[in-house]
């Protein structure tokens, strides 16, 4: 895993806030002539971060928010699946059905996306950064709604969220496998 020796903490630390505007600037101007070579992995974590924040619709969107929240409220635990074929037969089912209503570029995204989380997460002895830890982070940034809610039940959103995450980055190979068609 020697591609993972400098990636301690991605995702976790935060970027140089002026790196990430000129990262972002030049991304929205000539994205083939970005060179990332001598760029921190926290200010390019930022940038993705930032790019799926500013999205007029998240990745995940409105339409299938509520979809996303009763999967997440459905399925246990992912590590209570281990030995449960049939629930993780069910829950991909589930996934599918759900995935299949986003448009073409949103799946793609997120296929790459949650493959992505889901090395980083593989190797957390190296990154520092488990499943749970990118499901937080990530969550509002791929799936959220556009109804006004008070804190209390955002906090219970919040979770869920995080939850239905961390179910698609943990099946992340056979969902991308399924749904970038």
């Amino acid at each position: 895993s020697r591609g993972f020796i400098n990636l301690n903490g991605i995702y976790k630390r935060k970027g140089n806030d002026s790196m990430v505007d000129v990262l972002v600037k030049s991304f929205s101007i000539a994205p083939c002539y970005v060179d990332l070579t001598e760029i921190s992995v926290n200010d390019i974590g930022d940038v993705l971060k930032r790019y799926l924040f500013e999205l007029k619709e998240p990745l995940l969107t409105y339409e299938c928010y509520n979809d996303c929240i009763k999967i997440a409220t459905t399925f246990p635990l992912v590590i209570d699946l281990t030995g449960d074929y049939a629930l993780k037969v069910e829950l991909v089912s589930e996934l599918l059905r759900l995935l299949y209503k986003l448009p073409l570029s949103h799946r793609s995204t997120l296929a790459f996306i949650t493959h992505h989380l889901k090395r980083i997460s593989d190797h957390r002895s190296d990154t520092d950064v488990s499943i749970y830890d990118i499901s937080e982070i990530f969550a509002p940034l791929m799936l959220r709604t556009n109804v006004q809610t008070d804190n209390v039940i955002d906090i219970f959103e919040a979770y869920r969220r995080a939850r239905f995450t961390e179910v698609l980055i943990e099946f992340a190979e056979p969902l991308t496998k399924c749904y970038v068609m």
